[in-house]
């Protein structure tokens, strides 16, 4: 393939387009739905022995770029949580604060918040960090990390493990985006990395457009241009749904398999527009 070809597909674009009436059509915008769902996760955390407690908000760069997108400080902060600290920085013991850990899924996320309740964890530290641990995940938490969870020090001191479904940011009321991290040369490079890193990115932005699909309550059908990318990413993210409808109980709601909207997935050579106006 030439370059000129490369620069014409240089990206995977998806466009949702909806049918009938659904959750952005009943009055609010998807920052509000996102907002609502961020806030009421945080406001269900209650600490032992009173509600009213505070509690600290650990975040990764993933978590943290889905917070700003939706929400202020003072929006956090009304909940009750009275620090907000990053998950990779050291951070001082607060043996008596039971901490929120909101993060995306991933080994060195989970591996992080293992050491903090180590008392092994470094020479200068012989006590865990928090007095507890309430954990969650931006999307669906895999058996293998749970599975490091399990015998940990960390695994005696959950309080709570829920998934969010709220892997993306918001830029506009219809409008969001997927995160993921350098997509381009992972998904159009031509060294041995990048091939092998291309299966990696599809999974992130479909995990991603599957928690958009599951906070919208949407199972929508799937069409997409013809091309090696497309069809692959349309493969992909069809077992990915089905997988998700099967893991929990109340996706799809019967409501959204009335409306089923539909999702277009074309590459940069199209214009995303032309799809809409027909």
């Amino acid at each position: 393939m030439s370059s000129k070809s490369k620069s014409k597909k240089a990206k995977t674009v998806t466009v949702a387009v909806k049918k009938t009436d659904g959750i952005l059509q009943s009055g609010h915008g998807l920052k509000d739905i996102a907002k609502r769902r961020l806030i009421e996760a945080l406001r269900s955390i209650e600490p032992v022995g009173k509600a009213s407690a505070f509690k600290i908000l650990i975040v990764d760069a993933p978590s943290l770029a889905v917070i700003n997108s939706i929400a202020t400080m003072y929006d956090i902060m009304q909940e009750n949580v009275s620090l907000v600290e990053s998950l990779t920085k050291r951070r001082a013991p607060l043996e008596k604060i039971e901490a929120v850990y909101l993060v995306r899924p991933s080994y060195d996320s989970v591996q992080q918040i293992i050491d903090d309740f180590r008392t092994d964890a470094d020479k200068l530290r012989n006590i865990k960090l928090y007095r507890s641990a309430h954990l969650i995940f931006l999307s669906e938490l895999h058996d293998d990390l749970l599975s490091l969870i399990g015998p940990s020090a960390l695994g005696q001191n959950i309080r709570t493990l829920k998934e969010l479904n709220l892997d993306f940011s918001v830029y506009e009321s219809q409008v969001f985006h997927t995160n993921t991290h350098n997509p381009i040369p992972r998904l159009f490079g031509n060294g041995l990395e990048e091939v092998q890193g291309r299966n990696g990115v599809l999974r992130e932005m479909i995990v991603s457009l599957g928690t958009f699909c599951v906070t919208l309550d949407e199972f929508p059908h799937i069409r997409y241009a013809k091309g090696d990318l497309t069809s692959e990413f349309a493969e992909l993210f069809h077992e990915h749904l089905s997988t998700r409808n099967a893991s929990i109980p109340s996706y799809p709601s019967d409501k959204a398999l009335e409306r089923r909207s539909t999702l277009i997935i074309v590459d940069r050579s199209v214009d995303p527009i032309i799809p809409l106006i027909h």
